[in-house]
């Protein structure tokens, strides 16, 4: 949707306004993670990090220990994500997010990770295909088909195979890893009823944007929220208006349709309340032995 109104304002947002997406870029980064062959059930330490000269923190501003890479990005953990895009290169997350989609020409900057150079929503919408779709790029398109009155075709658009651009089961990990996030992490509010939805929420910093991409075994869509002169707006996260937002839009987009399994959903080993108390417990007991002894490491 471009805008409210086109005679008022010509500009479309979905297709030009270049916006920071924040951490809806992450499943970029552990995508290639995943592609060098680290494990959803990987664990790395959510703690203060600086890159060169760049000190990323966490939303919250408080710090996990170690966590696993399946939590951290349920989480969105920066300082997880910033550091994986180390570990793979920074690179690889540009070269990754570019096959699947996104035209923007990036800057190999350590901030990428999280999402700091913008890109547009129809962009960042359909390079989350390939994670829906087991691997294949999606490639949007407004007109199918164009027939004079006598219905003589004009123009018919071509089919194809789309392009496979990675790997099927890594795909169906990254979906696994992205169910979590609706179903427990930061986009809970984009629940739709009977449906198994993957997606992620994106703030930038101070607020100007803040975004919800996701997607069912049927449908991709994608939200963004902002104000066109930049300005913050006022407590607007990925996780709020925008999950709702979208919640909405796709209910609508599913009516009459009847649920069916997304692929990789239920992947993932899901620990009861229980065991992710005594999980918590053993992190922070050994968060409070690294504290005495100094190292700052469990």
């Amino acid at each position: 949707y471009g805008g409210r109104d086109y005679t008022e304002n010509q500009f479309n947002r979905a297709t030009q306004a270049r916006r920071q997406p924040g951490s809806a870029f992450k499943p970029f980064v552990y995508a290639a993670a995943l592609e060098a062959g680290i494990s959803p059930y990987d664990v790395r330490i959510d703690q203060p990090v600086t890159i060169d000269d760049w000190s990323p923190k966490n939303f919250s501003r408080v710090y996990m220990g170690p966590v696993t890479i399946s939590e951290a990005l349920r989480d969105s953990l920066n300082t997880v994500a910033a550091g994986l895009a180390q570990e793979v290169s920074v690179e690889s997350v540009i070269s990754l997010s570019r096959k699947f989609g996104i035209s923007t020409e990036f800057q190999p900057f350590p901030s990428i990770a999280l999402g700091s150079q913008e890109v547009t929503l129809w962009d960042l919408t359909r390079a989350y295909g390939p994670f829906m779709t087991g691997g294949r790029r999606v490639d949007p398109y407004l007109i199918e088909k164009i027939e004079t009155t006598r219905g003589d075709v004009l123009y018919e658009r071509a089919e194809y195979d789309p392009a496979r651009v990675y790997d099927r089961e890594l795909a169906e990990t990254m979906t696994a890893m992205m169910t979590q996030v609706i179903r427990s992490g930061t986009g809970t509010a984009a629940e739709i009823n009977g449906w198994q939805i993957a997606g992620k929420t994106g703030t930038s910093q101070s607020s100007p944007d803040a975004w919800l991409v996701g997607y069912s075994s049927e449908q991709l869509g994608g939200i963004w929220t902002g104000n066109d002169d930049d300005t913050p707006m006022d407590g607007v996260t990925g996780g709020g208006l925008p999950a709702r937002l979208w919640s909405d839009m796709m209910s609508i987009a599913h009516d009459g349709r009847s649920p069916s399994l997304l692929r990789g959903a239920d992947q993932l080993v899901e620990l009861t309340e229980e065991q992710q108390a005594r999980v918590g417990y053993y992190r922070d007991l050994g968060m409070a032995f690294a504290g005495l002894a100094g190292t700052g490491n469990p």
